[in-house]
């Protein structure tokens, strides 16, 4: 009964002038943003969270509605469409304004970029600035023309006695006005979805998870277990395997548990943006193929026609370092960093594409950070399992912990990773190989490419560790124990590298077909002295760029000291030689 008389007798309260006139215009005005908008549209939401939150007289809005509503219909949506079009569109002056107002938190779910809610927004913020005026003035009018008549009015006392026995039969509390019951029954609603999705819902679609991961990816992968928790905006993962797509039951990972988090102002702007991941028994597979490439570069590998095969080529017979060095001075070239520039530049170009609607138009606006489909900011991967296989040779690292950020993917541009953090032992069947620490980071600074590359290296097994580095060394290494700090920054492919390095008990050869000579010594002759120094400890720098090195005094270092080692070598030149003159002159 109640809700049935509720608006006649806001009418009255209206007219009796117990609201002020500035609740009425606004009320009116917030009938104009409803009806000059559609109603099915998110933005609808909005304004109908501003029709409950605002202090406006809601009765105007309401009894106003229809009016503007209908003026709509009847030909305002075609006048809001072209308004919306222009200044989504052809106002290309607005064009960065308008790529940052639809990728704005929430903003980004209200379809700005519709072209009625556009333009019928400007309309409605043009129109209701005399609109408030007047509403203002004809509730003062009415208010004082009408008011006694219409409290006066059988049907005013009526409805105020039904009020005033309602109101005294309600008990007096601190919390009458709040609905206790529904805020339960919302509670336990969103309780009974958070925890029914997550122990009964996702579980039960696992399959689809891992169809809905393959479809956007390169990947093959299956899931046993899927539990996703809504509220809270995370999910975790049981019994995830990795696949190669190229190769049929390959697994190139397996991953006992997977947890996650997405950020709620990713999703907010409708982005797919993890803030964390942690992975826990992970087993990974890395292959070096004859080709150049490795089993994981299938995941992530661009669809773009053609892409990766000049990376193929460049990497072709060349050890694991050599084909980690070749990617690294590949992006620091002259030709990457020149087309970083261009991307710099493009980066803030904005790329416009139009939507046609059954009623108006989406203008979608893009630059190139809009492409990633998703990212990855943080990635830890803990106690996982390494198997690095090339050339029939496999080393595993054991205790291994890997730190990834600032991943970010689209299949038509593949993978992009800012920062490495590795840890772990180096294993050579039983025997163990070593440890070592490693850390990558690389970004864009006043459109130069940067990166910081750090290494600490403990007693690794050379001889066990061969088919990583034995292309990338002008000397065949026996045996060995490596100890190594280097720490190195790459600006604009120019290099700054610090490096310290221990050798012990180890043995050096002169490599079939290398350089015979190292300045005017036979290389034979420099690695027998170094052969007899033991430790072998040096301390160089690195400078030049990534496609021509400089090694600072390195030669100079080796040859100071060897220099002990080799005098006997040039006094037995000169016995030599003068032995052979005398059989000569004989």
């Amino acid at each position: 009964m109640l809700s049935f008389i509720n608006l006649p007798m806001k009418i009255i309260n209206i007219l009796e002038g117990n609201i002020s006139p500035r609740e009425i215009a606004a009320g009116v005005c917030l009938g104009v943003f409803l009806g000059f908008t559609p109603l099915n549209a998110p933005m609808a939401l909005l304004l109908a969270a501003f029709f409950f939150i605002f202090k406006i007289n809601r009765a105007a809005a309401l009894l106003t509605l229809p009016l503007f509503k209908a003026v709509y219909f009847f030909g305002m949506y075609k006048f809001a469409d072209a308004v919306g079009f222009y200044i989504l569109d052809k106002a290309g002056y607005l064009t960065g304004f308008w790529r940052q107002v639809t990728h704005l938190p929430v903003l980004a779910y209200l379809d700005i970029n519709n072209t009625l809610i556009a333009g019928g927004l400007l309309i409605s913020i043009v129109l209701s600035i005399p609109i408030y005026f007047i509403a203002k003035r004809l509730a003062i009018f009415f208010g004082v023309k009408y008011s006694q008549k219409i409290k006066n009015s059988p049907l005013a006392k009526w409805i105020s006695i039904v009020i005033k026995n309602k109101a005294e039969s309600q008990p007096s509390s601190p919390f009458k006005r709040l609905n206790i019951k529904g805020i339960v029954i919302a509670i336990s609603a969103l309780l009974v979805f958070h925890f029914g999705v997550g122990f009964f819902v996702s579980p039960a679609v696992s399959s689809l998870v891992a169809d809905n991961i393959n479809k956007y990816s390169n990947a093959k992968i299956s899931i046993d277990k899927v539990n996703v928790w809504p509220l809270t905006l995370s999910f975790t993962l049981k019994g995830m395997k990795v696949f190669d797509p190229e190769v049929t039951g390959a697994r190139i990972a397996k991953i006992d548990n997977c947890s996650a988090r997405v950020s709620p102002l990713g999703v907010f702007s409708r982005r797919l943006v993890f803030s964390n991941i942690n992975i826990s028994g992970a087993e990974i597979n890395v292959e070096a193929r004859p080709d150049g490439s490795f089993n994981i570069n299938n995941l992530a590998v661009s669809k773009k026609p053609g892409s990766g095969m000049k990376w193929r080529s460049l990497m072709q017979k060349r050890d694991l370092f050599g084909r980690i060095y070749e990617i690294i001075k590949k992006r620091f070239s002259k030709k990457d960093q020149e087309k970083i520039k261009e991307e710099q530049k493009s980066a803030e170009k904005i790329t416009k594409v139009v939507q046609q609607l059954p009623k108006g138009k989406l203008v979608h606006f893009k630059n190139v950070k809009d492409f990633y489909i998703f990212e990855i900011r943080k990635l830890d991967i803990a106690n996982a399992s390494i198997t690095l296989s090339a050339n029939g040779n496999i080393l595993e690292i054991t205790k291994a912990r890997m730190r990834l950020g600032q991943i970010v993917f689209d299949p038509e541009n593949g993978v992009k990773v800012g920062l490495v953090d590795l840890h772990g032992n180096v294993n050579k069947g039983a025997a163990p190989a070593g440890r070592f620490d490693i850390f990558f980071s690389q970004g864009v600074d006043k459109n130069a490419q940067k990166a910081v590359f750090n290494a600490e290296l403990e007693d690794i097994d050379m001889d066990a560790t061969r088919f990583i580095y034995e292309d990338s060394l002008p000397i065949y290494v026996v045996r060995g124990f490596l100890t190594l700090k280097s720490k190195t920054y790459i600006e604009a492919g120019a290099i700054d590298s610090k490096n310290e390095i221990n050798l012990r008990n180890h043995e050096l050869l002169q490599k079939a077909g290398g350089n015979p000579m190292m300045g005017f010594v036979p290389v034979p002759v420099v690695c027998e002295a170094i052969n007899r120094i033991d430790p072998l400890k040096l301390n160089f720098g690195i400078g030049g760029t990534l496609e021509k090195p400089e090694f600072k005094g390195f030669h100079e270092l080796i040859m100071t000291l060897i220099k002990p080692h080799i005098a006997n070598f040039k006094d037995n030149i000169i016995n030599e030689g003068i032995n052979a003159l005398g059989e000569l002159f004989k």
